[in-house]
C-alpha cells in the first residue's frame, strides 16, 4: 500500500482529478480514495501543496483541496496525535506560503478552520503561538494568519460560551487587550492601504463575536468599548480612495476597506436594534445597563451622523458605499426612527433629502434591473417572488418609509404622497409622447427595441417609484380618519398602467392596486373594477412571465371583495382561472401562486370540483417538481468544479473554493436540493390544506384515494432524493 504515497504518481493522480475527462476524473478519485487507507498520506499531500517552484500551481492547488476534503470526512478516525500535528503544519504553513498563492491559502484557512471547529479547545496547543504572533509589528503575514486563527477560535467560543464559559472569559482575557494594543497601532496607519484594512476587518470581526450578545456580562468588554466604538467612528468617517476604479459591484466589495467598513456597520446597527428604542431597555445586568447607557449617551449620535455623512458621500458618488453597506444604513435609519433624539436630530432634520435623494431613487428601477428582465426573466422574477427574504436596496428603502409612517406618521404621509403625486402627474401629462412611439409590432426584433425604449424612458422609472412608496403608504392611506376616496385614487393614479407595455411600470401597478383595492368599501363604477379583474386576468396569458406570475399571484387581492357583481364574474371565469393558474404553476414553482389557488378553493368551495382541480395541481406541481430535480442533477453531475462559498457569509477572507465534483457538502448543491424540497412541500402542504377541508363536504373516498396519491408520491420523492444524495 505504500507504494501509492509515490510522489511522482500522486503528482499525477491530482493533476487527473481536475481533468476535462470525466473518465480520467472518476480513475483519479478511485485511487484516491485508496491513499486515504494508508497511514501518513496526509503529510505527503501537504508536502506536495509546500513544493514551490517544483510541482505546477494547479496540482498544489488539486492537493489542498483533496486535503481538506480527506480531513473533512475522515476527522472522527484521525488519532489525537495525528490531529496537533496536523493542526501545528498547517499553522506553520500559512505562515511559510507567500500571500500571492491565494487559491492555496483559501484551503490551507479551510483547513484551520475544520480543525479548530472540531478541536478546539481539546488538544489544540497554538494559543502560545498566536499570541506570539499577533504582538509582534514586523511579519504581516504572521499577523493576519495569528488574528484569523483568533477569529475562528472566537466564532467556536461564540457558540459554545453556554457550556463553557470560564474557558470564554479566559480567552478574551488573555487576548482582548492585545488586540487592543493592536487596534491603536493601525490605527496611526493609512485605513485605505489593503494591508491595513485586512487586519482591521479581522479585529472588528472578532469584537462582533464577542458582542454578539444582547445581554453583555464581561468587565473587559465595558472596560475598552471607548477603544473599539472609536475605531469604528474613524472607519466610518474615512472616505474610501478607489484607485483603477472598476465599474462592478462583486469588485467593491472585495476590496478590504469595503469589507471592514461592511462589519462595523453591522456591529453598529446591530447594536442600534438592541438599544436605540429606550423603552425596551431594562436590563437585569448592571454591566450591559451600563454598555448601553454610555453606548447611548456617548455613541448614539456620532454613529447616526457617520451614517448621514456616508449617505451625503453616496449622494455625489455611488462608489463610496457598496450596496451592502448601504443596507446596513438604511436599518440603521429604520431603527433610528424609534428614538425620539435621533429623529429629530438625524431623520427629520434631513428628511427631504433623505426621501428625494436616497430613497426615491433607490425605489425606482435602474439599469441593472432593465438588463435582467430582458436577458434573464426567469431569474428577475424568482428573485422578487421567493419566499424567503432577501434584503436588498429596495427591501431596505421600503422598510425606512413603512417604518417612518409607522412612528412618525401624520406629517410625513402627506409629504410622501404629495411627492408621488407631483410624480404620477407630470408622467400622465406627458403620457401621450412616452408612449407615441408605441405601435403594435409582430417583428421580435422590433419589439424588444420597443420594449427596451420604455423601460429607459425616465418618466416611467420615476412613476415605478412613485408607485412602490405608494404600496409602502396604503395601510396609512387607507385609513378611515383620511377618508380618502381609494377608486378615485386608484383610477387617477395607477389603474392607466395596469396594461402598460412597459413590463416593470405594469408589474408595480398590479401590485400596488391590489394592494389598495381591497380596501375599497363600495364602489360607483363596478364596469371599472370588472374590467380591471379581467385586465388581470388575461395577463396571466401574458408573453412576460414577469407579469404571468404578477397576476396570477395577486389576483386574489380580488376574492376577499365584498361585492355580488364581482363574485358573479369569479364565479363565471373560474374554470379558466383555474387552468391559467396552473400553467403558470407548470413553468415557475412559486408559492404565492399557490396560495392564490388555496384561497380560490377556499373562498369559492361551493364552485369548484375539488377532485379536478386537486388531481391538476398534483400533476402540475409534481411535473415541476420533477423537472427542477433533473436540472439541478444534470447541472450538478456535468460541473468540473463547486463553487464552496465560505459558510460564514462575513468572512470573505476564504472567497471560493474550486471543490471536487464529488463533494455534495458544497453549498450550491445544498441550496437546489433543498429548494426542491420545498417547492414539493408546497405542494404537499397544498393538497393536504385541500382535504382537510373538503373532506366533510365532498366524497371522502375520492378526496382520501387522493391524499393517498399525493403521500406515496411525497414520500417516494423524498425518499429517493434521499438516497441520492
Amino acid at each position: 500500500m505504500q507504494n501509492l504515497l509515490n510522489t511522482s504518481k500522486l503528482c499525477e493522480v491530482l493533476e487527473g482529478s481536475i481533468s476535462a475527462s470525466k473518465e480520467k476524473r472518476i480513475e483519479c478519485e478511485e485511487y484516491l480514495k485508496q491513499i486515504t487507507k494508508v497511514d501518513g498520506y496526509m503529510n505527503v499531500i501537504l508536502n506536495i501543496v509546500k513544493s514551490i517552484n517544483v510541482v505546477d500551481d494547479n496540482i498544489r492547488i488539486s492537493a489542498s483541496i483533496f486535503l481538506k476534503n480527506s480531513i473533512r470526512n475522515n476527522y472522527d478516525v484521525l488519532k489525537k496525535e495525528e490531529v496537533c500535528t496536523l493542526t501545528k503544519d498547517i499553522y506553520e504553513s500559512l505562515l511559510y506560503l507567500e500571500m500571492k498563492d491565494k487559491q492555496l491559502y483559501i484551503q490551507l484557512f479551510e483547513i484551520m478552520k475544520i480543525l479548530i471547529h472540531n478541536n478546539f479547545p481539546d488538544n489544540f496547543s497554538l494559543l502560545e503561538n498566536i499570541l506570539e504572533d499577533m504582538n509582534q509589528r514586523k511579519d504581516f503575514r504572521r499577523l493576519y494568519v495569528s488574528l484569523y486563527c483568533l477569529k475562528l477560535i472566537f466564532k467556536k467560543l461564540k457558540i459554545k460560551k453556554k457550556e463553557n464559559n470560564e474557558l470564554y472569559i479566559d480567552i478574551l482575557n488573555k487576548y482582548f487587550y492585545p488586540l487592543i494594543n493592536c487596534l491603536y497601532d493601525l490605527s496611526m496607519l493609512d485605513l485605505n492601504n489593503n494591508d491595513v484594512s485586512e487586519i482591521l476587518s479581522l479585529i472588528c470581526k472578532i469584537y462582533y463575536y464577542v458582542n454578539d450578545s444582547y445581554l453583555i456580562k464581561e468587565v473587559i468588554i465595558l472596560e475598552y468599548m471607548d477603544n473599539y466604538f472609536s475605531l469604528f467612528d474613524f472607519i466610518l468617517k474615512n472616505e474610501i480612495i478607489v484607485t483603477n476604479y472598476i465599474e462592478d459591484e462583486n469588485y467593491l466589495k472585495k476590496l478590504p476597506q469595503f469589507k471592514c467598513k461592511r462589519i462595523v456597520l453591522d456591529i453598529i446597527t446591530r447594536l442600534f436594534s438592541r438599544y436605540v428604542n429606550t423603552n425596551y431597555n431594562k436590563f437585569n445586568n448592571d454591566i450591559t445597563k451600563k454598555f448601553c447607557d454610555v453606548f447611548l449617551n456617548k455613541w448614539l449620535c456620532p454613529f447616526f451622523e457617520d451614517f448621514i455623512i456616508n449617505l451625503q458621500n453616496y449622494d455625489k458618488n455611488k462608489k463610496t458605499l457598496t450596496d451592502e453597506c448601504l443596507i446596513y444604513i438604511l436599518q440603521g435609519l429604520s431603527y433610528g426612527v424609534e428614538n425620539a433624539l435621533i429623529y429629530k436630530n438625524y431623520i427629520k432634520n434631513n428628511f427631504d433629502f433623505l426621501v428625494r435623494s436616497i430613497i426615491f431613487p433607490l425605489l425606482c428601477y435602474n439599469n441593472e434591473d432593465i438588463e435582467k428582465l430582458l436577458y434573464d426573466e426567469y431569474d428577475y422574477t424568482m428573485n422578487i417572488f421567493n419566499t424567503y427574504v432577501v434584503e436588498d436596496k429596495k427591501v431596505s428603502a421600503s422598510s425606512f418609509i413603512k417604518d417612518l409612517t409607522r412612528y412618525r406618521g401624520v406629517k410625513h404621509i402627506s409629504e410622501l404622497f404629495a411627492l408621488c403625486e407631483n410624480i404620477i402627474s407630470t408622467y400622465n401629462e406627458n403620457y401621450t409622447k412616452i408612449y407615441s412611439t408605441s405601435h403594435n409590432v409582430t417583428n421580435e426584433n422590433d419589439q424588444f427595441t420597443q420594449l427596451e425604449e420604455l423601460l429607459n424612458n425616465e418618466y416611467c422609472k420615476y412613476k415605478y417609484g412613485a408607485l412602490k412608496i405608494l404600496e409602502c403608504l396604503y395601510n396609512r392611506l387607507c385609513d378611515k380618519k383620511r377618508n380618502m376616496n381609494i377608486e378615485q385614487f386608484l383610477k387617477t393614479y395607477v389603474e392607466n398602467d395596469l396594461n402598460s407595455p412597459n413590463y416593470l411600470l405594469c408589474y408595480q401597478s398590479i401590485v400596488t392596486y391590489s394592494c389598495f383595492i381591497k380596501k375599497v368599501q363600495s364602489f360607483s363604477d363596478i364596469n371599472g373594477l370588472l374590467r380591471n379583474y379581467e385586465i388581470i386576468l388575461n395577463h396571466m396569458g401574458s408573453s412576460s412571465l414577469l407579469i404571468r406570475v404578477a397576476s396570477a399571484s395577486y389576483i386574489k387581492k380580488f376574492f376577499k371583495i365584498k361585492n355580488e357583481y364581482l363574485k358573479n364574474a369569479i364565479i363565471k371565469t373560474i374554470p379558466l382561472l383555474i387552468e391559467r393558474l396552473l400553467n403558470v404553476i407548470k413553468e415557475i414553482k412559486c408559492e404565492y401562486i399557490v396560495m392564490t389557488l388555496d384561497n380560490l378553493a377556499y373562498t369559492y368551495k361551493d364552485y369548484i370540483t375539488p377532485y379536478r382541480t386537486l388531481d391538476n395541481i398534483v400533476t402540475a406541481q409534481t411535473q415541476n417538481f420533477n423537472k427542477e430535480i433533473k436540472k439541478h442533477n444534470n447541472n450538478h453531475d456535468d460541473a468540473d468544479y463547486d463553487d464552496d462559498e465560505d459558510d460564514d457569509d462575513d468572512d470573505d477572507d476564504a472567497y471560493y473554493d474550486y471543490d471536487d465534483c464529488s463533494d455534495y457538502s458544497n453549498d450550491e448543491y445544498r441550496k437546489g436540493f433543498f429548494d426542491d424540497i420545498n417547492a414539493f412541500k408546497i405542494l404537499y402542504d397544498t393538497t393536504t390544506n385541500f382535504y382537510n377541508k373538503y373532506q366533510n363536504t365532498y366524497n371522502n373516498e375520492i378526496l382520501g384515494k387522493m391524499k393517498y396519491l399525493v403521500d406515496a408520491d411525497h414520500n417516494n420523492e423524498l425518499q429517493q432524493k434521499t438516497q441520492d444524495k
